[in-house]
Formats: C-alpha cells, sequence, structure tokens
C-alpha cells in the first residue's frame, strides 16, 4: 500500500510531506498559507498483515480427526503395519454400523474371543457411533445413527493383540472395517454399471453380506430382502469384483428379532432354505460361503448377550487365510533340443511333461 505526500510546509513541526495532514487542520491543506506543492512524493505505508502466515499459525499440522479413515489412509496403514480387511455389506436398515459399534463396545468389558483392544485410528468414530446406544444419550431406547448416503467409502480402525499359548509372543492384528450407506448396496444389487463403482471389494480380505432377520419374517418384505442379497452377490462375480479366491460370510442379523417371534421355527426354516439357496447358487463359485446368525444389540426381552454371535466371527476375520499350493510348472520338451537344454532337462525333470510311452 501507498501514500502520496502533496508538498511540504514551512511552518515547524509541520508533518504534511509524510502524513498528508496540516499541523493547523487548514482543509484542503493547499489553502495553507505555509504551503508549498512540490511533485508528488510515494512513500511505503506499512503492509497489512499476510492472512496466509495466520492460518498456518492456527493450523500448523494437518492432524487426523479420529473419526474415520479414508481410502487412502486406510491404504498408508496397511502398507505400514499390515492387516485385514472387511468389505461390509448389506441393504440399508440392515445394522452393518450397528455391528462395528457393538464389535468396539465388546472390548470395553475386557477381551474378546482371546484378543484384546490394543488401539484404534477411529476412536472418535466408534465413540459418535456407540453414543446413541448409551444411557448418557438421554434416548429411552438403543440406537444407532445411520449412515449418510452422502458419506464417501470410509473405514473404521481396530487394533487388537492376542495372548497366550496359541499366540507366538504379543501378536497384534489390524482390523479394517468398511462403512457404506446401504442404499448404495441396493443399487449394486439391481445394476452392475453401480456395482462397479465399489472397487474396494475386489481388496478386500473377506466379505460380510448382512441379511436383515427382522425382515425375514416379514411376509411382505422377506423375498425382497433375499433377492437384494442374492442380486448384490451375482453382481459382484460378474463384475469380477469376487471370484473363486473370495470368502464371504453371510450374517443373517437380528437373529434375537427371530428367537422371539411367535412362529420363531417357521421363520429359522426359512432361513435355512435361504442358506441353503444361496450355497448351492453361490459356494461353488467362491473360496468359501459361510454363515452366521448374529445379534449386535438384542432387545431386553431377549435371552442373547449383546454381541451374539461376534466372538465367533471375530475369531474367523482374524485367521489367517491357508495359502493353496501352487500347481507344478509344466513346459513341452521341444524335438530339436541344444545340449545345454539337455542338461537342464536332466536336472530338473519334474518341470517337463512326461514322455509318451
Amino acid at each position: 500500500m501507498t501514500m502520496v505526500a502533496p508538498g511540504v510546509c514551512k511552518q515547524k513541526g509541520c508533518q504534511v510531506a509524510t502524513t498528508g495532514l496540516c499541523v493547523e487542520d487548514i482543509k484542503p491543506v493547499e489553502r495553507c498559507p505555509h504551503f508549498q506543492p512540490k511533485a508528488a512524493v510515494v512513500i511505503n505505508a506499512p503492509a497489512a498483515p499476510s492472512t496466509k502466515t495466520k492460518a498456518a499459525i492456527e493450523n500448523p499440522l494437518d492432524l487426523p480427526s479420529g473419526k474415520e479413515l479414508s481410502a487412502a489412509q486406510a491404504n498408508d496403514l496397511l502398507r505400514i503395519e499390515g492387516g485385514t480387511v472387511i468389505a461390509l455389506a448389506g441393504d440399508e436398515d440392515v445394522g452393518k454400523t450397528t455391528l462395528i459399534a457393538t464389535l468396539y463396545d465388546r472390548f470395553q468389558d475386557g477381551p474378546c474371543a482371546g484378543f484384546s483392544f490394543a488401539g484404534s485410528e477411529t476412536l472418535v468414530g466408534f465413540e459418535l457411533r456407540c453414543h446413541d446406544a448409551r444411557t448418557s444419550s438421554g434416548r429411552p431406547s438403543q440406537e444407532t445413527q445411520r449412515t449418510s448416503r452422502k458419506a464417501p467409502l470410509h473405514f473404521l480402525h481396530l487394533r487388537v493383540s492376542r495372548d497366550g499359548p496359541q499366540a507366538s509372543g504379543r501378536e497384534r492384528h489390524n482390523l479394517l472395517l468398511s462403512d457404506l450407506s446401504g442404499e448404495w448396496f441396493k443399487l449394486a444389487a439391481d445394476k452392475q454399471d453401480e456395482c462397479k463403482k465399489m472397487k474396494h471389494f475386489r481388496h478386500a480380505d473377506r466379505v460380510a453380506l448382512c441379511i436383515d432377520g427382522e425382515k425375514l419374517i416379514d411376509l411382505k418384505e422377506r423375498q425382497g430382502c433375499v433377492a437384494v442379497a442374492a442380486g448384490l452377490l451375482s453382481n459382484l462375480l460378474a463384475t469380477e469384483l469376487l471370484d473363486q479366491s473370495s470368502i464371504v460370510d453371510v450374517l443373517i442379523t437380528k437373529w434375537d428379532k427371530v428367537e422371539l417371534d411367535a412362529k420363531a421355527d417357521i421363520h429359522k426354516s426359512f432361513v435355512s432354505q435361504v442358506e441353503l439357496k444361496l450355497k448351492a447358487d453361490f459356494a461353488n463359485r467362491l473360496a468359501c460361503l459361510r454363515f452366521f446368525r448374529v445379534a449386535a444389540r438384542p432387545d431386553q426381552g431377549s435371552s442373547l448377550p449383546l454381541g451374539y454371535q461376534l466372538d465367533e466371527l471375530l475369531t474367523a476375520w482374524l485367521t489367517p487365510r491357508r495359502q493353496l499350493p501352487m500347481p507344478p510348472l509344466r513346459f513341452q520338451e521341444p524335438s530339436n533340443l541344444r545340449e545345454s537344454e539337455r542338461y537342464l532337462r536332466r536336472r530338473l525333470p519334474k518341470y517337463f511333461e512326461p514322455e509318451e510311452a
């Protein structure tokens, strides 16, 4: 910023040359008899403070929020520490977020399935999801905040350790759980183009496909509920996001609703039929297809404990995958072998096709 001095003054002490103001407060200054105009003089005024410097001071470090991990942040953690990625899938209001929150809550009372809590990069995210189910929320009943459809793909992180005779030293495991709105899965079950957008399934170690047990006991909802699950599996395979190396766990959620219903035996028979149908249609197209009947937060009238079957589920998720044996390489032996190739044939016969009799 600059200021122009209009002239000089003969009176002692007048600063008109630097301030542009007459010492006798005559305005305009040209009317003062002591004022002598001269060529404009450009002087520097002090610059305004930089807003960039202020912003840099207010936020000197880009610290993680602790709420959730983006896909890039999850990749960084896996690259440094390794871990297991669980891709959760299922229709809206099926209980995916409740399952994630309850799995974290299970560690509040101590070890879960022989694993102890060893930290998390998303503690704030877990606490936000658990808050509405706690007494401190002031709510009359347990609730879980639904994942917004506008929210991008993100992950919740658990770090657990295992002690005991089966553990070699103090083993630590990272568990990354994807959290995505159920509305996207409903679209993916209908359209393969929407399904192709879910590229994180290709990199997941395991897929947890949730089916709403409460809808399975509703005669109006059950067929549509099963159709979404089957359609999603079919499209994931058709788009090659899943293949014969994939492990899929089908979770029948809200199992307490099934247990408490007056026609529980009939509904359990129907659930068994659904499991057999899914197994017949998809088991031979996957490496493994398993079924779990879970109840993350059972109703007060249920005899099922908090996190019913989550111990078994956590054990299955953190069990290392069995490495499939690689078939031996085989080469056809050319008819015109050089001497060096004949030597290789004699030294490594197992890599050559057996000679025909």
